[in-house]
């Protein structure tokens, strides 16, 4: 594979990759805007849990004998 040409760069930078990323930034903001400001302690789980330390479970498949 080449090597990238500065004005090859620049269009990737400001015709993809800074356009989905202020896309994904407006639709951020619209998500945060929508929570309710009483709703924003909301924690799912009261111990949460990092994914390696899962231990090859599924979050939605979680027994009552999984250790938390």
């Amino acid at each position: 594979m080449s090597e990238l040409t500065p004005d090859q760069a620049l269009f990737l930078l400001q015709n993809v990759y800074l356009g989905s990323l202020k896309n994904e930034s407006r639709i951020t903001k619209r998500v945060l805007e929508a929570v309710p400001a009483d709703k924003c302690e909301h924690r799912p789980d009261p111990i949460p849990r990092a994914p390696s330390n899962w231990s090859g479970t599924s979050p939605w498949r979680r027994t009552a004998s999984s250790k938390r």
